[in-house]
């Protein structure tokens, strides 16, 4: 069995330390990479950064669209003050149709924005 040759005990002398990193370098591992591990290695790499990236457009676009209608809203109620309340009535009627637009856009633009590009993604890679 090897000594065990701790971080400080390297630190204390730096030719020990060269001549220990010389051995390990020189070494045979101990294992086999495949020849297709690099490449193996990229593909994981660019599927993960791929899916964060249209991960983040979606919340992007999602929030900006919640952030529009907010001000869009804060706009009218201000502008149109005396009218409000009719608004208002007319969207709690409506609440069950009105949420059900907001999700299907939710989920349209989820679609678009991830979901597809995603698949595209991997299409390309399987053609490849």
């Amino acid at each position: 069995m090897k000594n065990q040759i701790y971080l400080q005990d390297m630190l204390k002398n730096k030719k020990d330390t060269d001549r220990f990193l010389d051995e390990v370098l020189k070494e045979d591992p101990g294992f086999k990479l495949p020849g297709d591990f690099a490449d193996n290695l990229t593909i994981k790499f660019e599927k993960y950064f791929a899916w964060n990236y249209y991960i983040r457009e979606f919340l992007i676009y999602f929030f900006a669209g919640i952030g529009i209608l907010a001000a869009t809203t804060a706009m009218l109620f201000f502008l149109m003050a005396e009218t409000w309340h009719k608004w208002v009535d007319i969207l709690l009627n409506n609440l069950e149709g009105s949420i059900g637009i907001v999700v299907l856009l939710t989920f349209i633009l989820f679609i678009d924005k991830v979901l597809l590009q995603y698949f595209s993604f991997k299409l390309k890679y399987k053609t490849a």
